[in-house]
């Protein structure tokens, strides 16, 4: 109706492409303000889409074949099928904490496959295959309980379904830990004493990760008061996952090289000199811990050397916090899920490496 508005103007044959072109503009612009009134999500998992879609910058937590598969391999195919005579018993419950369990399990083992296959090294497309793969291979369709009126059962066993899928990933690994490939070839382990075992891979490793914290360039470094290390947490978790070894700094990590003195010189070297992305967790308690005041002192000196790009702020909650202004942006926590606000952090990561280079 709207394009229609336009027609005596689109009379003129040499403007064939303008009614596509202004037929394009006011799709977006009509989409945008959807989302934006009803703060609605299309969850696509097409990363082409991510204008209007945020959702699908959550790849591989929202991407609709990935989740599909995994609600069919554990019982829920039901929710694939809009008149499933389950549907609403299921939508009830969904605040349940069985629910919600549920939830967080489908998340760790999403998260646990996409780490397995590193889906970071490869394009999406290619990523969505491997992990639909791994997907069938990990879950048996035959263990699933499709046809059962009781969710609670249901819901139970797709549980159990979902941290065997787990538990294989983990075999997986440590199995891998027996053997090393060296030039191609598999050598036997190295035995060390009667008890300690270690392959070639895990000893080079070692060497190369036990790296002085002071010479280390940080990728992200997260600065939070105490009180917030919970939900802080959560986060670090998605993006230990997704970054490489050495290049999050979250202090629990590297506790026995921050147990020395002078800890107030090495932690403003951290957040003011050797960390690409700093980001900031605004909130009450931000305000008013001594170590916080610390880092932020570090962290505003990036602010008067016109750095900005190197600083984010995740707000927690509306107090105020000095030296940060009303005109400056933030993300508001409320507004998003955890997962959500990390893959923001490892958007901003990466578009500073490509500015790097």
């Amino acid at each position: 109706m709207t394009l229609s508005l336009f027609n005596p103007i689109f009379q003129d044959k040499e403007k064939v492409e303008a009614p596509h072109a202004l037929a394009r503009l006011l799709s977006a612009l009509y989409a945008v303000d959807y989302m934006s009134l009803l703060e609605a999500d299309i969850a696509t998992g097409i990363s082409q889409v991510a204008f209007y879609d945020r959702l699908s910058k959550g790849f591989p937590y929202f991407d609709i074949p990935i989740l599909s598969e995994i609600l069919k391999r554990i019982g829920f195919n039901q929710l694939l099928t809009p008149f499933s005579k389950n549907n609403e018993a299921i939508i009830y419950s969904r605040n349940a904490d069985s629910h919600i369990l549920l939830a967080d399990c489908i998340f760790d083992f999403i998260l646990n496959v996409s780490a397995d296959i590193r889906v970071d090294e490869f394009p999406q497309h290619i990523s969505r295959r491997k992990m639909l793969a791994e997907i069938r291979r990990l879950l048996s369709e035959d263990d699933a309980i499709s046809e059962s009126k009781n969710i609670d059962g249901i819901r139970d066993k797709a549980i159990g379904i979902l941290n065997t899928g787990i538990n294989k990933i983990k075999l997986k690994k440590r199995n891998a830990k027996h053997s090393a490939h060296i030039h191609g070839r598999e050598r036997d382990i190295i035995v060390v004493g009667s008890e300690h075992k270690a392959s070639l891979k895990d000893i080079y490793s070692g060497i190369i990760t036990m790296a002085l914290i002071e010479n280390i360039v940080f990728d992200v470094a997260l600065s939070f008061p105490g009180e917030k290390r919970t939900y802080v947490e959560s986060i670090a978790s998605v993006l230990r996952s997704r970054l490489k070894k050495n290049k999050l700094f979250y202090d629990a990590d590297f506790q026995a090289q921050l147990a020395r003195p002078n800890l107030d010189l090495l932690l403003q070297k951290i957040y003011n000199k050797n960390s690409k992305l700093v980001v900031i967790f605004l909130c009450s308690e931000y305000s008013t811990k001594e170590w916080c005041g610390l880092e932020w002192r570090a962290i505003r000196d990036v602010i008067k050397r016109k750095e900005d790009l190197r600083l984010m702020f995740i707000r927690l909650d509306s107090v105020d916090v000095d030296g940060v202004l009303s005109i400056d942006g933030y993300i508001d926590a409320g507004t998003f899920s955890y997962t959500e606000i990390a893959e923001f952090i490892l958007e901003r990561a990466r578009l500073l490496r490509c500015q790097m280079v």
